[in-house]
């Protein structure tokens, strides 16, 4: 996923969770104090999932060296979406 994308995703949520936290103090928290609780939640949740997701992808793989990542006839995975390239045999 691109950066920018989950950037854009964050702040939706982060607006969402404020206005919800707002309504459902029923005017007790302003905004700002609202933003103030939220914004670390929606952090920490989101480091998690980076976390997750990191681990996941990685999983089952192993680091080579440069020589045989270089060669064609190697699979190779995608450290952001998982997604396997299979290995040409052409070169």
């Amino acid at each position: 996923m691109s950066d920018a994308l989950m950037l854009n995703i964050r702040y939706m949520l982060i607006s969402v969770g404020v206005g919800l936290l707002v309504n459902w103090s029923g005017g007790v928290l302003n905004e700002g104090q609202a933003t103030q609780i939220v914004e670390p939640v929606l952090g920490g949740i989101i480091t998690v999932g980076t976390w997750l997701w990191g681990n996941y992808v990685k999983a089952g793989t192993k680091a080579v060296p440069l020589k045989t990542a270089e060669r064609t006839d190697v699979p190779t995975v995608s450290s952001v979406t998982g997604t396997v390239t299979p290995a040409t045999t052409s070169r």
